[in-house]
């Protein structure tokens, strides 16, 4: 029995010291493996807060008057002294019917924090006007979340609605309708969306199962400062509509395009952050008489801008980096291309196939990129050591090399054409090579190479020389980011760096722990020879 002790005692100590010495175990968080990321509580009120209702059916104006009498809710239908219906939790494993079903009603009316979950549709709000919903959630739903059809001058604000097997909130055939700071996830599409001179506005719409926004056949539509992101279609899908204002939304991680625009006219899209969708930044099809502007369109997946069959628009002010190609134009007529900014597009920075009647003036084409070492060593007096680089560029002009500072070589810059420069006879030392490309429309890129000679003895460790910085030209040169690579080779260098550098606790008290456990067995063991004596 006393061995026994003894070997527990050694696995409490040996395997257990982690906890002890770490602190506390930390709370474990649990997957949601429909979102494929961490589960997040609600915010709003706690279902604990709110009061078990069964579901709620309203049928017309002088129904909403008699169950507001019948049950006490405040108000008396006027704009200034709405119906309040509040802090109600309605439940049903049933998977059919609506939680919350008004209908034919045009009083002003408020519902405020009320969770339904478990039904057909969470809320079915249709035929009528002035409905206000806050703070309300709707889950898990066999159908919609928030269905509101035929219903006009309604505000839906600060909303929850997740996990419904359809739409989240599908909108039909109403105007005036606003669509303000909800949370919209894990439904089908985010938002279907078909109500004239409405406003879709700072919503966060993310892991839905199709699209973030489906916008059908409305006209003056608003949608400014939404998040959309890891959405399995296009964060915006928009077809068949008019005048809409899409501005200032930041859309990324989307599995189809940022913006899919297609049969649309008279719109603006402007102001967009779009970027590291699977497909293109804006997809821009069979439309008309629209203005592209100001959007920063970067790292897609194919064309940051692809417009084709489309006519009478204007593609201006843009900056449009680091996608596959920055801008695709095809069969277009009558278009406008001016003042963006097109670079470091990895393909190349513009396509164009069989326009007709196209301006494209002032835009600044900037060098694609670099493809260039990032060091080189050789042995002190061996030969045959080059540095090669190839730049990819639409409007190439010339080239600089620098050594340490000094330049030392300049010629033609040609696209996709491999340069070349014989680094042989260098003595023992580190060294810098920067490249400098430049293109017709004054920008540039350039690219640092370390250079290392060594010999037998040594490993080339003299401090290498600073950075050199390319005299100015006579023409203003405009910043251009690096590449991609460039930027994350020197983020990672970073990360190992601190990898290295970092200590675990445990590992330090190990010898400790061991020394502490050796004694505790040889007291244990003492005693236990001295009670056999006994």
């Amino acid at each position: 029995m006393q061995y026994t002790k003894s070997i527990i005692l050694v696995i409490l100590l040996v395997f257990g010291s982690p906890l002890f010495v770490q602190g506390a175990p930390q709370t474990v968080r649990h997957l949601n493996l429909r979102e494929g990321r961490v589960n997040r509580p609600v915010k709003g009120v706690k279902s604990s807060s709110l009061t078990p209702h069964t579901l709620i059916s309203i049928m017309s104006n002088a129904d909403f008057k008699s169950q507001a009498s019948t049950n006490g809710w405040k108000g008396t239908g006027t704009s200034s002294n709405p119906f309040i219906i509040s802090n109600l939790l309605i439940t049903d494993t049933s998977g059919s019917g609506y939680g919350v079903d008004i209908e034919q009603v045009t009083y002003h009316y408020k519902l405020i924090n009320i969770t339904v979950s478990g039904f057909l549709d969470g809320f079915f709000i249709a035929y009528g006007a002035n409905a206000t919903l806050t703070g309300c959630v709707s889950h898990n739903n066999t159908d919609v979340g928030f269905y509101v059809y035929l219903n006009d001058n309604s505000s839906f604000v600060s909303n929850q609605v997740y996990n419904n097997s359809n739409d989240g909130f599908s909108v039909n055939f109403g105007t005036g309708v606003q669509l303000d700071s909800n949370t919209i996830y894990g439904n089908s599409n985010g938002i279907s969306f078909a109500a004239d001179n409405s406003s879709l506005t700072n919503n966060l719409i993310y892991n839905n199962f199709q699209d973030g926004i489906v916008l059908t056949l409305e006209k003056n539509v608003t949608i400014a400062n939404n998040t959309l992101r890891q959405n399995q279609g296009s964060g915006i899908s928009a077809s068949f509509s008019k005048l809409l204002n899409i501005t200032s939304n930041t859309i990324y991680n989307n599995s189809a395009s940022g913006i899919e625009y297609l049969f649309n006219a008279n719109s603006t899209i402007s102001s967009n952050k779009i970027y590291n969708n699977t497909k293109y930044g804006i997809d821009h099809f069979y439309s008309g008489n629209d203005t592209l502007v100001k959007n920063n369109i970067f790292s897609n997946s194919k064309a940051g801008i692809y417009s084709i069959s489309s006519n009478m628009s204007v593609i201006s002010n843009n900056t449009i980096r680091y996608n596959m190609i920055g801008l695709k134009l095809e069969t277009e007529s009558n278009m406008t291309v001016r003042y963006n900014m097109i670079s470091n597009n990895l393909d190349h920075n513009y396509e164009f196939i069989a326009l007709k009647n196209i301006t494209f003036t002032f835009n600044s084409i900037a060098p694609s990129f670099i493809q260039a070492p990032l060091s080189s060593k050789y042995l002190l007096g061996s030969t045959g050591n080059t540095l090669i680089w190839k730049v990819m560029d639409d409007n190439p002009s010339k080239y600089l090399i620098y050594k340490n500072n000094t330049l030392i070589k300049s010629d033609v810059l040609v696209s996709n054409v491999t340069i070349s420069l014989n680094i042989d006879g260098l003595p023992i030392g580190v060294y810098n090579y920067t490249i400098v490309a430049k293109d017709y429309s004054g920008f540039s890129v350039s690219s640092t190479t370390m250079v290392t000679v060594y010999n037998s003895t040594s490993t080339g460790t003299t401090t290498p020389p600073t950075t050199p910085t390319p005299p100015p030209n006579n023409t203003t040169t405009p910043s251009i980011s690096p590449t991609p690579t460039s930027s994350t080779m020197t983020s990672n260098s970073s990360k190992s760096s601190l990898k290295t550098t970092s200590l675990s606790l445990p590992a330090i008290v190990t010898p400790w722990l061991l020394l502490f456990t050796f004694v505790a067995i040889a007291v244990i063991n003492r005693r236990s020879i001295i009670k056999l004596r006994k």
